[in-house]
């Protein structure tokens, strides 16, 4: 924020009383900003003295007459920093800034796809008020972080309750959706505020229907799901005898009832979401009317919840979308109000009155546009940082007064009012049909729109009573004594008070967790994805208390068995909900012949599967445990449980009598699911665990006999099962990360603190074999186990008890220590602890007050008395263990260990470090079989031990033998030393390998004007060299030109320049420009710039975004090391000249023979890739990209690139790209493709039906139309995945280093037996060993079959412009894949360049976001975008 406003001007209140001298006021301000100052006006301050009704009339003008941004304050002195954070938080939502996000794992059901919440309430006037209109407010979130959101007001009939208008807003709201995400909302939750039980025939008959009408066009079928939520009704939840509950005796946030006082013929649950901190909390009743995503209790109920933490004015709970509705609907009746007063009040007519006279339906000006001006702007802004602030001072009054219960301005004599209503309510008096009184309180003229009605309904009056007012932002002034004795009279604790028993329904409700895990402040991404939770169903009043005795601190626990009617619950009928369609219609194809037969020669392989016996006569019994806290425990909390907790009582559960003889018969995944050899005791039990109770449910699921694996295709649940029962047999004293099983005892040092663990990566499918297990040999970093003492000393070098620490030592210690897991040794616990960080303070100066005395007491004092240990160290810091600010824990660092098993980064590792974890992971063929063999053959291989013997599986120990065949290679054509094409054989025997000796390119390119940007001439360290331009001119010319491209042999230009320039975009830019202006000066377009780099450096990203988006230059980059080295000079410059000649469109190699299938009409080969942000990262957009073949010879390539939400699997514009890439077909070539093979990459089994019924879909949608329709085949590859292939013996044909030779397909035995696949290896594995993709192929409308289809992508692989071999990936995907990394380039770089801006610094890394989201994604520049330049 700018320290300095760029205006301050003195005004006085009387101007509120005047709407023309207030509006004549107003637009002076605007303009001496506007000329003055060269700024447009952000942000006005408005102080003001006292409350007063013309607030409403400077909303009305600022919002809907001159745009202007508005904050108004009180002045007050009192509690100035928690006022100052709540207009914060005001200030930034209303500039387009977020405050808090939630997680995508936040939000069950909806992510996946482009998602919608809507939300919509109608504002009524004043009971006796007979002719004023009804106002609708619709409001719609635009984000993924469902915080951002846009509103529509429109006025309507007096007391009419439908929204009339409802279809035509949501698509205005929808298209602007659509402007700034490229994409229309896939999934609508229409939340729906304010009616009553006898209105949901209107919300869905007409409501729903007209929504539909509107939006459900041009092939734009939204799935939408209803939801409202009602405030009006007297349900109240008391807590009883000792149930957990906040310090005014309410029920703890999170609290859901959804059995007993529901509706036992509707979808609907009680939720009380927020801290009542005056009077009884009311919870919120909602109602699902329809379902179009199949919301489970639990999933809808953790939704919605959820959406309570998002509101932007304070941290706390709040309603979801309908509260922003709620607001909206107020503002309107502010617009309403206040003109209605100017119109009254100026008989000549004032501007302000004249405009405000269109009460019917009030517009905003443009400069604000579609931002919430009730309260927080629903666009992202720019920047949401404050240039041009304005402060007009009246004398101080509260329009967004927030000290301890935050504000909200009120005329005091509509404020009373309020309040009263809200007594009167309360005490069940005067208002007795809650839903016929809207309008008695939603239409007081309380001035404070901008933190939204305080009092905006009867049921919102009581809200603002009970919510705390001690974090940020409430929606009430701050009260007065008489107000709160007011409010607070006759509440329903004395209400309650002496009555029997059995007149108050007892109920315990279940809070729900405390917040989503992964709750993002700000715009920075929390840490991490937040695990799956369900909620767990109220049920009735328990029996009995667990006794008392029970409750202390055990070490055997207990298990005691509950009479299961007092926990009954009641299951929603089937009826109640709506039916949902299936996903698509396509499955994939199954194989059409058994395998293909042509083949060069054949090779017996092993393959890394090992046989699963089992008995088929067994049965799996699959038991769902759920697991919670007892809340009739006094340990219980609102935390939801660790994935230790569960397995702690789990096992206390199998050391009862009933469970013991069984504790080897199970597998447990962890969760909900647990699997039996056996039959278990079901029921639900009360376990202890130490000093913490648990209610724990055992119900039979299903019983899967394992004949069921004979079937095809094997049903899902049943691999699921056997999954969990062969991890469970392999994990003994095995550290498990993911799918991988490490062994401490096979460790090996790469450097101080860091050991490499050997281990197998291992999963179960089913193949033509039978059941397999797939072994794989892994190498993974770790931290040491041991004293974090060493890590100290490590870095201090000499350590003893004088030693302290500098400043730049610390810093880096806390790097290196902050998030490691640690335990304690100066007292017997087995708990862990992570690291928060380091005390400012050595162990010597630390203080603490001791709880029970509350005496000052030193730490060493304490360790010494209470532990009788002595800290030798006490000059270094201590480790901060704290679970929670208010509770410190700080521990002396010598008596902290690190546990075992911490994956180490690396990332992290040194060139050292990672060369030497490179040697132990990389191994040759042969060694890595040795390794899998002996890592299943140990004692503590996978499938060893009871477990295995309980459920009669077993492993073989031998790999499996198949039948390989290797491929015979294409015939190529290349350029003959007399310029014409000729045919060339590749040599089997040199791995498929060719050179360029003699030869040239099929088609060379002329490059006439290019020039040399010399980066390297500044190098970032004296160490570094720079490039020897002569003779990288010299060599570069004549290889060119030895190669058929027609290279002039004098640049253009040669500019230079230093590595610095790349730490700064705007001088970056200056440079790039000045080099593309050189060439204009001499009347020519610059056709390659050469740009030598003396290191590799961050700033490259910056260089490719600003040529290739902006000035639109082809560059080649290059290391100038590299280009000065004499040893393999010939070669270096023979794989640039490659590069240069296929960015500048010109073919370096083409298949002589032509393509199965294919050739004999215009084909198109097609390549799809997403590149998502890597782990930890919760906001960056996923990166999409599609390529297409234009050529005959299926060497040249088009690209597009598109942003896409977070982690968004599908291809969202893939109909759109695809419709592109064909008008560029059909440019070049005078016709469309007849023929296209849609290769897919990076997608699992689970996602193939997304790429029929979506992707496919989409694409057909967009393409097949005026009568083309071109037949389609889809291919997926797959490279992630653990299967390896090796020659069974040394008779085998294999290459130098024991890897199959490339052409190796394998289609029999090891692949789906319901399937259309096939493994692949096409190229020569010169490092390691190499890993074939699996082909999968979806839909085939061109008749492939095994033998055509493996050589068409065999063949593929010898295209890639970039070198003289085959590749791994077919072309396409290849390409693909290089177009989504370079996309991910400009994101990373743009973020980066945003941050340097603000003047901060940033890593490519980071996770913040930047400058690009998915709606402002830079296309690429016009002289570029049709040519290959991402190779």
């Amino acid at each position: 924020m700018n320290s300095e406003p760029c205006f301050v001007g003195n005004s006085e209140m009387a101007v509120l009383s005047d709407p023309r001298q207030l509006s004549e006021k107003l637009k002076n301000v605007q303009q001496e900003v506007a000329l003055s100052k060269k700024q447009r006006l952000q942000l006005l301050f408005c102080t003001m003295s006292a409350k007063h009704t013309g607030y409403k009339t400077l909303k009305l003008i600022c919002d809907t007459q001159l745009g202007i941004l508005t904050q108004g304050q009180w002045g007050r002195e009192q509690a100035q920093d928690q006022y100052m954070t709540n207009l914060a938080l005001k200030i930034n939502s209303k500039l387009g800034g977020s405050n808090v996000q939630l997680p995508l794992d936040a939000l069950p059901r909806v992510r996946g796809a482009p998602f919608m919440f809507i939300g919509a309430d109608v504002n009524h006037p004043p009971p006796g008020d007979m002719e004023s209109p009804s106002i609708a407010a619709v409001v719609a979130s635009t984000n993924g972080g469902c915080n951002k959101y846009v509103s529509r007001i429109r006025a309507q009939p007096h007391r009419c309750e439908v929204v009339q208008h409802l279809g035509d807003i949501c698509m205005e709201l929808i298209g602007v959706f659509e402007k700034q995400n490229k994409v229309k909302p896939q999934r609508i939750i229409y939340f729906r505020d304010g009616v009553s039980d006898g209105q949901f025939d209107m919300v869905l008959n007409e409501e729903l229907a007209d929504m539909e009408k509107a939006i459900k066009v041009d092939g734009n079928a939204p799935t939408i799901t209803v939801i409202v939520a009602k405030k009006r009704h007297h349900t109240r939840f008391f807590p009883k005898d000792n149930e957990p509950q906040t310090r005014n005796g309410n029920v703890r946030p999170g609290t859901v009832v959804d059995t007993v006082v529901v509706d036992p013929s509707a979808y609907d649950f009680f939720l009380c979401s927020h801290d009542g901190v005056h009077g009884t909390s009311r919870p919120t009743r909602y109602y699902s009317l329809f379902d179009e995503h199949g919301f489970g209790s639990d999933d809808l109920q953790k939704l919605v919840y959820n959406l309570c933490f998002v509101f932007v004015r304070r941290c706390r709970w709040r309603r979801p979308s309908t509260n922003y509705a709620d607001l909206a609907a107020y503002r309107g009746r502010l617009y309403y109000e206040a003109s209605k007063a100017s119109g009254s009040s100026s008989s000549s007519g004032s501007s302000a009155a004249a405009a405000a006279s269109d009460v019917g339906r009030p517009q905003s000006a443009d400069s604000i546009g579609r931002r919430l001006r009730w309260i927080t702007s629903g666009e992202a802004a720019a920047s949401a940082a404050v240039g041009g602030g304005v402060v007009v001072a009246g004398a101080a009054a509260a329009e967004d007064t927030a000290a301890a219960e935050a504000a909200v301005e009120a005329p005091p004599a509509e404020d009373s009012t309020a309040v009263a209503a809200a007594e009167e309510e309360e005490g069940g008096t005067g208002v007795t049909k809650g839903e016929d009184t809207a309008g008695a309180t939603k239409g007081r003229g309380l001035a404070g729109a901008d933190t939204g009605p305080a009092m905006a309904s009867t049921a919102e009056a009581e809200e603002e009573e009970e919510d705390e007012g001690d974090t940020v932002i409430m929606d009430k002034e701050e009260a007065t004594a008489e107000e709160v004795a007011v409010a607070t009279k006759g509440l329903p604790e004395a209400a309650i008070k002496g009555l029997p028993e059995a007149a108050v329904t007892a109920l315990v409700g279940v809070p729900l967790p405390q917040a989503p895990d992964g709750l993002a402040a700000g715009t920075r991404g929390g840490g991490g994805g937040t695990p799956e939770y369900a909620l767990v169903r109220a049920p009735e009043a328990r029996a009995a208390v667990a006794p008392k005795d029970k409750e202390g601190p055990s070490s055997s626990g207990s298990v005691e068995r509950i009479d299961s009617s007092a926990l009954a619950i009641v299951e929603p009928s089937a009826s109640s909900l709506v039916a949902t369609s299936s996903a698509g219609t396509r499955v994939p194809m199954r194989r059409p012949d058994r395998g293909g037969s042509s083949c060069q020669a054949s090779v017996k392989l092993l393959v890394n599967h090992f046989i699963v016996n089992y008995r088929q006569a067994s049965t799996i019994f699959h038991y769902d445990i759920n697991i919670n806290p007892d809340q009739a425990s006094s340990k219980a909390s609102g935390k939801e449980l660790s994935k230790a907790e569960f397995l702690s009582v789990k096992d206390e559960l199998f050391k009862d009598s009933s469970f013991r003889r069984l504790s080897s018969c199970v597998a447990y995944d962890g969760g909900r699911n647990l699997f039996t050899s056996a039959e278990l005791p079901g029921g639900t039990f009360r376990v202890r665990v130490r000093s913490r109770t648990y209610i724990v449910s055992v119900e039979l699921k299903r019983q899967m006999p394992l004949s069921q694996l004979s079937e095809l295709p094997v049903p899902r649940e049943v691999l699921q099962g056997l999954d969990v029962i062969v991890r469970e047999a392999s994990r003994w004293r095995k550290i498990i990360l993911g799918k991988g099983f490490y062994s401490p005892d096979k460790s090996i040092d790469i450097t101080q603190g860091v050991v490499a663990l050997k281990g197998t990566q291992q999963t179960l499918k089913h193949t033509q074999q039978g059941l397999i297990l797939c072994v794989d040999y892994s190498v993974m970093p770790f931290y040491k186990a041991g004293p974090v003492l060493d890590v100290v000393e490590k870095l201090v070098r000499r350590l003893d008890y004088r030693t302290t620490l500098q400043k730049r030592q610390w810093e880096d210690l806390v790097y290196e220590l902050k998030g490691r897991r640690v335990t304690v040794i100066h007292r017997r616990t087995n708990q862990k602890y992570i690291v928060q960080g380091l005390t400012d303070l050595p162990a010597s100066k630390i203080t603490f007050v001791d709880a029970e005395s509350g005496q000052t007491r030193r730490l060493v004092d304490y360790f010494a008395q209470q532990y009788d240990k002595t800290i030798a160290y006490q000059m270094l810091p201590c480790l901060d263990l704290s679970k929670s600010k208010d509770k410190p824990n700080y521990v002396p660092i010598e008596f902290c260990n690190f546990l075992e098993g911490q994956r180490y980064p690396k990332a992290n590792l040194d060139k050292y470090s990672d060369r030497t974890l490179k040697q132990h992971a990389l191994i040759p063929a042969l060694k890595r079989r040795e390794e899998i063999q002996d890592l299943v053959n140990a004692a503590d291989g996978p499938c060893r031990g009871e477990i295995a013997q309980q459920f009669g599986i077993s492993l073989d120990v031998q790999m499996t033998e198949v039948m390989g065949r290797i491929l015979p290679p294409p015939d190529l054509k290349l350029g003959g030393s007399n310029g014409n094409p000729c045919k060339f054989s590749i040599d089997q025997d040199k791995n498929c390998q060719w050179n360029l000796v003699r030869k040239r390119l099929v088609e060379g390119r002329a490059l006439q004007c290019w020039g040399i940007l010399d980066f390297s001439a500044g190098p970032s360290h004296p160490k570094q060299e720079p490039l020897h331009r002569p003779m990288f001119i010299n060599k570069i010319v004549a290889k060119c030109c030895e190669l058929g491209i027609q290279m002039n042999s004098k640049p253009c230009f040669v500019h230079l320049s230093e590595m610095e320039v790349f730490y700064d975009p705007h001088r970056l830019h200056e440079e790039l420009t000045k080099a593309k202006q050189a060439a204009e000066s001499k009347r020519q377009r610059l056709q390659l710039l050469f740009c030598p780099m003396s290191d590799q450096h961050p700033g490259y990203k910056t260089l490719k975004l600003i040529c290739e988006t902006q000035l639109g230059i082809m560059t080649q980059c290059f290391l100038s090391n590299i280009a000065n080295k004499q040893q393999g000079q010939d070669q270096y410059m023979t794989n640039l000249a490659l590069k240069i000649n296929g960015k500048l469109g010109g073919s370096n190699v083409q298949l002589f023979d032509p393509l199965p299938r294919v050739s004999d009409v215009p084909f198109m080969f097609i390549g799809a890739d997403v590149n998502h942000p890597s782990p930890g990262n919760v906001e960056s957009p996923s990166i999409a990209a599609v390529v297409a073949s234009m050529n005959l010879g299926a060497n040249k390539y088009v690209p597009r690139i598109r942003a896409q939400p977070h982690r968004c699997e599908v291809i969202q514009q893939l109909g759109e790209m695809c419709l592109e890439l064909i008008g560029v077909f059909e440019k070049l070539n005078k016709v469309k493709p007849q023929r296209i093979i849609y290769f897919r990459d990076g997608v699992s089994d689970g996602q193939f039906d997304m790429v029929l019924n979506e992707e496919l879909a989409d694409m057909e949608k967009a393409i097949k139309v005026k009568g083309y329709a071109p037949t389609i085949t889809v291919i997926v590859a797959k490279k992630r995945h653990h299967t390896r292939l090796f020659p069974k013996d040394e008779n085998q044909l294999q290459t130098r280093n024991g890897n199959v030779p490339p052409g190796t397909v394998v289609d029999t035995g090891v692949v789906d037996p319901s399937a259309y696949d096939f493994y692949l290896c096409s190229h020569n594995g010169l490092l390691g060993t190499s890993r074939p993709t699996h082909y999968y192929s979806l839909v085939d409308e061109h008749g492939f079959g095994s033998d055509d289809l493996q050589k068409l992508i065999y063949n593929l692989c010898f295209v890639f412009a970039r070198c003289t071999k085959p590749v791994s990936l077919a072309t396409p995907v290849y390409y693909a894949d290089l177009a989504a990394y370079r996309g991910r380039l400009y994101y990373e770089a743009g973020m980066a360049s945003q941050t340097t801006r603000r003047g901060g610094s940033s890593s490519s890394g980071s996770s913040s976001g930047g400058g690009f989201e998915v709606g402002n994604f830079p296309r690429l520049h016009k002289d570029l975008e049709d040519n290959m330049f991402f190779i």
